[in-house]
Order: C-alpha cells, then structure tokens, then sequence
C-alpha cells in the first residue's frame, strides 16, 4: 500500500499501526487474551462502533517481528517504488545520497511495536514479552482494536488500496484512522482507567523515548508522527461538532489532502486541492530519460523540506497557502542524472510569493556558501507588467534550480542533469 509513494504509509499502516511499550517480562497468554475480550467489549462501547464479526488475536515473539515486517513490506512495496522514493528524497534533499529509507523504517518500527492489526491478515497481534498488561499497554490495545473496528465498518483495505498511488491522499486517509483510534484509546482511558493508571501510563511513556526515531532523518520522524498528532487533532474537531456521529460521517467523506487535514475549517468548506498537470517530461526530454514518479508533494512535505532547511514557523507558514500541486521525477540511468519538474498552485499571489522566497531560502540553508544565484529577472509575457513572469536560477555543484512565479502559480524545477531553466522551458513548452 504509508510508502506508496510514502515508504510511511506502507509500512506504518499497511502492515502495522505503532505505538511505543517497554518491558522484557513474558506474555501469559491465556490471562492477556481474557483481558483483551474486556478491553474490546469496551472499546466498542467507546468508539460506538458495533464489530460485524470476531476480531483474530495471536501472539508473535519479538525476535519474528523483524522478519515479519521484512517480508510483509517486501510483498507490498515494488523495487521501483522504493527507488522512486529514494531518489526524490535525495534531489530535494531531504536524506543524504545513499541512505537506507527500508533499513531506517524496520528499525523505528522494530524498536516500537508492542501490537499491531494487520489489515491483510483481519488479526490483532500481540507481541509476547508481558506476565500482566501495564496501562500503557491497555491503552495501545485499546488503539488497535479500534482499528479493527474501523476495519470492518469503513473497509480499510479497499480504501487504502484506492488510494495507494497517490502519495497525500494516503497520507491524509492515514491521518483519520490514526486520529481515530488515538482519540478512541484516549476516551477509553478516561471512561475504564484511574487517575493512578493514566498518570502510570504517562510515566511510562515519559521514561522511554526512541533512539532510533530520535536519530533518523527529519522526513521520517515528520511523516511517522503526522497521523497521530495531526491526525487526533482534525479528528476531534469533528468530534466536537458532533461526537461519534460526527467522525462517522467524515469516513463517508475522508480528508484528501494533509492540506484538510492541517487546517480542519478548509475540510469544513469543501476545499479540496487544485487539480495542477504536469506534461510527459519523458517524451520531451528523449529516450535517455526514464520517469520514475508521477505525483503530488502535499502540504506537509512542503512544510517538512523548508522546516529541515529553514525554520518550523517558516516552514508552516510558507506551506499554509498551498491549493494543489504535481511533480514528474525522471532519472538519466547512463549517469544519474535526476530531474524534479514541478507546478504548484496557492490560495493567493500573496501565498505563491511567500512560497517563492521560502524556496530560496530552503537552497540557501541546504547549499550555504555554495550556491550561486543568477541575477533575478522578470519576463513580461503581456504588456501588463503586473502579468510578469518572475524567475529565480541558482546553481550548487551538480544541483540547480530554477522557479518561475506567475501570480498564484508557481513552477519549480530541481536538477543534476540539464539546466533547471531549460527543464521549466520544456515543461512549459507547447
């Protein structure tokens, strides 16, 4: 299915939802399996979802785990969609050349898990190192099973399977089932836990902390945590305007975008994304030149590229106008050569033009001394100058880049290959 295009949504969802435990001891099963048919007759109670049918549990070793994410993500994700991925992190610089985005996933999710529901299996499993469920535990189940009943009343599969090509949508439909099931566990544990309890699961998670999340790239960290943080907090939105009645009826109409997701009042009104085209760069650049990615940036990953290179409030603020946008990333296999040809479109002028300047400032943090700006320019395409088209080109070693802005609509081109501009020219031409 969050990497398609997103290694995120592949792995975190298609195969696991994470939430973090400690702990060594044992899992006595029989006493754990009779807890969890409590904790899921009360789940449902909470959530009011009513399950169409048994949920499965089984128990896995901690030392399979690894080799079960291994195999699952290798059965769900193709070879090319890991290289498109890779590759476009790398030429708009969010990972260093060469690093390892599967490696890097298994062992955040590796060092997380203490269940999961697997979609494709219907089953909850529990990894087996626990004699009792601390509360913290009660809590991650009571995550889980929520997606279970999320499972069997708005059919997960289907719609992640309808969205899997398209990077932002997944992205966003992850988003409502995490959100979803954080604010199910967190009302479960107000309504069945003691105060003692909650604040010992808040300890718990408190002590802890990630290692490995904590030392992976920005994008990762963003994008894992995305579903969860703002993911809860559009999802109560709705709660508030209607409670469960309310969310239920956001499952007939998911969020498209990480735009509605970021800003719950854009859903509210029906402000879906832009619909932006990019031509066949492959076609027109010649045979040399290979596509391996069609798709759409979002806001969020626009957000997270300015904040790795810039600054968090620059990053959010730059991205808040963002309407619609689509890339092609093609590659030169004879030298590696990598192209990123974008067009995107924002609310306003005012929105297009503050995108604008944080591109240039996000070339600038990446490259320092390094970058080498050609002097500005304004092509009057009307005898209107206000019609001007406003053009920025740079240069840093292999990389350049070229954007042109023209009122709400801004295109950008990132390249190791032919010149930024004369990829826009191409993308442009008629």
């Amino acid at each position: 299915m969050i990497f398609v295009l997103h290694l995120v949504a592949l792995i975190v969802f298609a195969l696991v939802s994470v939430l973090p435990i400690r702990g060594e001891a044992a899992l006595a099963q029989d006493s754990i399996l009779s807890e969890i048919d409590a904790i899921q007759d009360r789940v449902a109670i909470v959530r009011e979802l009513k399950p169409t049918g048994p949920i499965a549990r089984d128990l896995m070793a901690r030392e399979d785990l690894r080799a079960y994410l291994e195999n699952s993500f290798l059965e769900d994700v193709t070879p090319e969609e890991i290289e498109a991925n890779q590759y476009r992190w790398e030429l708009l610089g969010y990972i260093q050349p060469g690093y390892d985005l599967v490696h890097a996933y298994l062992e955040v999710l590796t060092e997380q898990v203490l269940g999961f529901y697997a979609i494709d299996k219907k089953t909850l499993y529990l990894i087996s190192e626990r004699e009792r469920l601390s509360p913290s535990d009660i809590l991650t189940i009571s995550h889980e099973l929520t997606h279970a009943l999320q499972d069997q009343n708005f059919d997960l599969k289907s719609n992640f399977a309808s969205r899997e090509t398209e990077n932002d949508q997944i992205m966003a439909y992850q988003a409502l089932t995490e959100g979803d099931a954080v604010l199910s566990s967190l009302l479960y544990g107000r309504q069945f836990l003691t105060t003692a309890q909650l604040f010992a699961a808040f300890q718990e998670e408190s002590a802890g902390g990630s290692s490995v999340l904590d030392s992976v790239p920005l994008v990762i960290r963003r994008e894992l945590l995305f579903p969860y943080t703002a993911g809860v907090d559009f999802v109560a939105e709705q709660y508030a305007d209607g409670q469960w009645a309310a969310v239920n009826r956001v499952w007939q109409n998911p969020p498209q975008s990480t735009e509605q997701v970021l800003h719950p009042a854009k859903y509210a009104a029906g402000e879906g994304p832009i619909a932006v085209t990019v031509p066949d760069m492959a076609t027109r650049l010649g045979p040399e030149w290979r596509e391996l990615e069609e798709n759409t940036q979002g806001e969020l990953d626009w957000q997270i590229l300015i904040e790795q290179f810039v600054d968090a409030p620059t990053g959010a603020e730059a991205a808040a106008g963002w309407g619609g946008d689509r890339f092609r990333l093609l590659r030169r296999d004879v030298d590696g050569a990598l192209i990123f040809a974008g067009r995107t479109a924002w609310d306003s002028d005012i929105d297009a033009r503050q995108f604008f300047q944080a591109i240039e400032r996000m070339a600038r943090g990446r490259h320092g001394a390094n970058l080498q700006v050609a002097p500005q320019r304004t092509v009057h395409t009307t005898a209107d100058l206000a019609q001007g088209s406003e053009m920025w080109e740079a240069q840093a070693g292999a990389y350049s880049y070229s954007m042109e802005l023209q009122g709400s609509r801004l295109s950008l081109a990132i390249s190791t290959g032919p010149s930024a501009s004369s990829v826009l020219d191409t993308m442009s031409a008629p």
